[in-house]
């Protein structure tokens, strides 16, 4: 199980190594799923869009307010909480045997790209 991002799939100013790194998480778990096909190993990535964690306040080198600042407005309930991709995680190891759940790009309500988000 990979956690990678929005960022990793969609490319966007400012977040040059941020989208690098999640490119290649993205590059590594499709190769890793072709050199594991033969075996029971299933290899998935979760993508999140607008996820609200403590990542949001180490990126603003602990500013809250800044951190939150991100998340404001947001309609239909905000951003995406870690509860959120906890489920999808669990989702994806407790399908059956037969099933691999390959890739998962998850966005709260409001989002609708890297940089689409609705705002009150």
């Amino acid at each position: 199980m990979n956690i990678s991002s929005i960022a990793g799939i969609e490319w966007y100013g400012g977040g040059s190594v941020y989208c690098a790194t999640k490119a290649a998480i993205n590059a590594f778990t499709t190769s890793a799923r072709k050199d594991l096909f033969d075996t029971p190993v299933k290899v998935t990535s979760i993508s999140p869009g607008f996820v609200n964690t403590e990542f949001a306040t180490v990126r603003f080198k602990g500013d809250a307010q800044k951190a939150d600042g991100v998340y404001h407005g947001m309609k239909y309930g905000g951003p995406l909480v870690a509860e959120d991709i906890a489920d999808n995680i669990v989702y994806a190891l407790t399908r059956p045997g037969r099933v691999q759940i390959c890739d998962v790009l998850v966005y709260p309500t409001s989002q609708a790209s890297a940089r689409d988000i609705a705002r009150e």
